[in-house]
């Protein structure tokens, strides 16, 4: 099963993602339990102030047959609500094997938080049985999407290389960047007119980059000093955010 799936969930699990917003974010529903399965219902739930209901997403080999128009009811994008229905046609008990994927239910993020995938009994109860109508335990992993603000600044590291031997332009930084949609720009001071993460043939001395990035009405930007020495080991310095 899924790493954050708890091994004595059942019939299935549903995943933990993250996105960012304007993300679209999937979660996975596993199986996870399920023996000797003849029909399914539940009612799946999340926030709709975080997230819209935007797709279903179906595997090739689909082992319950399964249709967004055949099994699930989707009252509106705005309800916050997913019904289930589910039968197998010819009445059979089904096993499957854990971690195998019955569908994904992708969603819009639309606002920084955490919106869990719950289950209620509203507007579908929440039951599972066998073929001969005996109710089976439902206790399914639930899962949740968690969206971070795209225009967070992005979080910078770095390496410094100093210069080897007085008066050499040796010196060398490198940086890291996480965060934002990875289209940085890097403005830097003290003579550096390039572009880049990783300039080289620096002579010693303080410099002080600018990373932004851009995306639409999106934007933000870290700022970092670095001083390169005439000699000794590579020093980390990590960015003061602006």
């Amino acid at each position: 099963p899924p790493s954050d799936c708890d091994a004595n969930a059942t019939p299935f699990c549903v995943s933990r993602e993250t996105g960012g917003v304007g993300d679209e974010v999937c979660v996975s529903v596993t199986a996870q339990n399920f023996d000797g399965i003849a029909s399914m219902q539940f009612t799946m739930t999340y926030d709709n102030d975080i997230v819209h209901f935007e797709r279903l997403i179906f595997p090739e080999d689909n082992p319950l047959g399964l249709s967004e128009t055949g099994n699930f009811g989707i009252p509106s994008s705005s309800a916050g609500v997913i019904a289930f229905l589910w039968s197998d046609p010819e009445a059979t008990n089904i096993t499957l094997p854990d971690d195998t994927e019955l569908f994904q239910v992708c969603f819009d993020a639309r606002a920084e938080g955490k919106s869990v995938i719950g289950f209620s009994d509203v507007p579908t109860a929440r039951e599972v049985g066998d073929n001969e109508f005996n109710p089976l335990p439902f206790e399914p992993g639930t899962g949740c999407v968690e969206v971070s603000d795209a225009c967070a600044a992005p979080a910078v590291s770095g390496e410094v290389l100093n210069v080897a031997c007085a008066g050499e332009d040796s010196g060398a930084i490198s940086l890291t960047v996480q965060g934002g949609n990875n289209n940085f720009s890097f403005d830097w001071d003290n003579g550096i007119n390039r572009d880049t993460p990783n300039p080289t043939g620096l002579p010693a001395g303080e410099y002080t980059v600018t990373v932004s990035f851009a995306d639409g009405s999106c934007a933000a930007t870290s700022e970092m000093t670095f001083m390169v020495e005439e000699a000794g080991d590579p020093l980390e310095a990590e960015a003061v955010v602006t």
